[in-house]
């Protein structure tokens, strides 16, 4: 190991009896040229080169936003949420000379922005540096380090940096409504919405159909798509419509509430209005309603809910460029 002051030294396990200190950071990435760049930062108390990570304190709500915290205070860079990457165990030296083992989690995140950031050097660092991943190994100061590096990069390798660290917190993932036919409803909603039947169940007097967008639904030579012994066939990477026959009735949505399908042309509302119009369930003839709602119309679906088609409008994998 070089440049490793007498305070920190790589290599200890978990299991030594000495106090434990918590802490957090981040292997924080941008893209330059295609390329992942990391983040590190120079500590001029140990005169090394590491991730910046500090210690769990009162104000922090978890160890994840610790970790932002500490990225942020020690080198000016907002980041967007990602995924836990690992953790190390070293023995330090408190300020009070006395021994302890530091027990530093670290999350994989993205710069919120591709800009490098406005770094001011400050006492705890005072030069921050964006090094491709693939040097990075060579600039960094503790094998420890190295070790999370490459479980990034292995991640990397894997998922897209845009995936890896997409904005987490709850997702919404389903909406679920009774239905009084279901074989009926599933009809109208591959009809009219071009959704696919992915699971079907019975849940005792109850059948339960589960539609999602073709396009999120993972092939079957890909990872996660549930072709192996013991997964669940039923997987979907976006947004899923639950429906349920046998349940007592809820009433339908209305009159605001609705679900809302984008399409990619003026002309496919057009159709869809048509064909509403032929089985008489066109609730909203096509209306321009500017450049945020878009180009829409609505259709009332078996059970009284409307649904809203649009195109034009700021959401969905239809939205216009910004």
């Amino acid at each position: 190991m070089t440049g490793a002051p007498d305070s920190e030294r790589d290599g200890d396990g978990p299991g030594e009896d000495l106090p434990i200190i918590e802490a957090a950071g981040g292997v924080v990435l941008r893209t330059e040229h295609s390329r992942p760049l990391v983040l590190l930062v120079h500590r001029p108390a140990y005169d090394d080169w590491s991730f910046p990570k500090g210690k769990l304190d009162e104000s922090d709500r978890s160890l994840e936003s610790c970790a932002h915290r500490e990225v942020f205070e020690e080198t000016g860079v907002r980041t967007v949420p990602g995924v836990p990457v690992g953790e190390s165990w070293y023995r330090v030296v408190t300020k009070k000379g006395k021994p302890a083992r530091k027990h530093v989690t670290y999350w994989l995140m993205r710069s919120a922005t591709d800009a490098p950031g406005t770094f001011r050097p400050n006492d705890e660092v005072d030069a921050i540096r964006w090094v491709d991943v693939t040097v990075a190994p060579s600039v960094l100061s503790y094998d420890r380090d190295r070790d999370i590096l490459a479980a990034a990069v292995e991640l990397l390798d894997r998922e897209p940096l845009s995936a890896v660290s997409a904005l987490r917190g709850p997702e919404l993932t389903h909406l679920a409504l009774g239905v009084a036919d279901l074989d009926t409803s599933v009809s109208f909603y591959e009809d009219f919405c071009g959704m696919v039947k992915i699971h079907e169940r019975r849940d005792g007097d109850v059948r339960v159909a589960w539609l999602g967008d073709p396009a999120a639904i993972p092939e079957p030579d890909q990872p996660g798509a549930g072709a192996g012994p013991g997964e669940d066939p039923a997987r979907s990477r976006g947004f899923v419509l639950v429906l349920a026959e046998g349940l007592p009735p809820n009433p339908p949505l209305g009159p605001l509430a609705h679900l809302g399908f984008s399409v990619s042309s003026h002309d496919e509302v057009d159709l869809l209005a048509g064909r509403g119009r032929e089985r008489g369930i066109l609730a909203l003839e096509p209306t321009d309603e500017g450049p945020v709602v878009g180009y829409i119309c609505e259709v009332v679906d078996p059970d009284g809910n409307i649904c809203e088609f649009s195109h034009g409008q700021s959401l969905g994998r239809h939205a216009p460029p910004a």
